[in-house]
């Protein structure tokens, strides 16, 4: 069975964390960036204690450096490296511990009603027919709950060389009229047209939304089809959810489910130092992307025209 790059089994949950957990795991870290704080002040203290007593050596030896001086000034310079040395053994501390924390934390806060784990399979990747070569590579360990009345999962997903970002499936209580797809133009990793359905053949069509167009490959079976889902509100959706994400984004919905990859998207947190740690910035700072993917799938919730009632399922 695959593993990923947790090193956990595919399909293994986690227990989600709970409000007492979020708040423990919150007062940790803000203690250890405490603990840093205070080192880098003792180390920055005594760095300006060892350039005071080389001033003070000037002024009352005149501009001879003492042995009495030369030794205060060398005690204060090493107090100032070990300071140091102490203060980058606890930040390593910090930053590993913030970097594996702060989403889970941020997420469990946002999404109480979650699972977490290995929730995206290979089949999931599979299923999104955005890949030349699906199999292999690594799958993070990410997070499943729901949205607006839909459910969604998500984690980090990298495959060879061009795939590096955040993959996101989502599950809808209806089914879209048709299938389509959306690839960001210069992507290297799609199938070419033909080899995503030998049934119903996607071809790439112009949507006539000129800026969409200029952005973005539409595919469908034809273009007829691909109007039915792909309305004009929904290419401004995605062009929206471009411009906030600053990502490279592909989307594959039909069916009832829609998979959405942004790639080129790397997760990497710079751990507070001065400031305190919230769960209002962490929630700002780690789930930026999951706010924007879930936003987009709700402006497809919202274009009531492109589902089949539910007598046409």
């Amino acid at each position: 069975m695959k593993k990923t790059e947790t090193g956990t089994e595919t399909g293994t949950t986690l227990s989600p964390l709970t409000e007492k957990e979020i708040e423990t795991t919150l007062q940790r870290l803000n203690k250890e960036r405490h603990v840093c704080l205070a080192r880098l002040f003792a180390a920055a203290f005594s760095a300006g204690l060892a350039v005071f007593s080389l001033w003070l050596s000037s002024k009352t030896g005149k501009g001879v450096l003492t042995l009495s001086f030369l030794g205060i000034f060398l005690l204060f310079l090493a107090a100032a490296a070990v300071f140091y040395a102490f203060y980058k053994k606890a930040w390593a501390v910090y930053e590993t511990d913030y970097t594996q924390n702060a989403e889970r934390i941020a997420f469990a806060s946002e999404f109480p009603n979650h699972s977490r784990g290995n929730v995206i399979d290979e089949s999931d990747i599979e299923n999104s027919l955005l890949f030349k070569e699906p199999g292999g590579g690594f799958i993070s360990e990410g997070y499943a709950s729901s949205y607006e009345g839909f459910d969604f999962k998500t984690a980090s997903l990298k495959l060879g060389e061009n795939v590096d970002g955040l993959f996101f499936y989502f599950e809808f209580p209806l089914a879209f009229k048709q299938k389509a797809q959306v690839w960001q133009k210069g992507a290297a990793f799609t199938k070419e047209p033909g080899e995503i359905d030998t049934d119903n053949p996607f071809v790439k069509y112009q949507t006539g939304f000129q800026r969409f167009d200029f952005y973005f490959f539409a595919l469908a079976a034809d273009k007829t089809r691909g109007e039915t889902v792909l309305t004009e509100p929904m290419a401004y959706s995605f062009l929206k959810t471009k411009e906030e994400t600053k990502a490279r984004i592909f989307a594959s919905f039909g069916g009832n489910k829609l998979y959405l990859l942004f790639n080129n998207v790397r997760k990497s947190y710079s751990p507070p130092l001065i400031f305190k740690i919230s769960l209002k910035k962490l929630k700002a700072e780690t789930l930026d992307k999951i706010y924007s993917a879930n936003s987009l799938a709700f402006d497809f919730i919202l274009e009531k025209r492109i589902w089949k009632k539910h007598e046409d399922s």
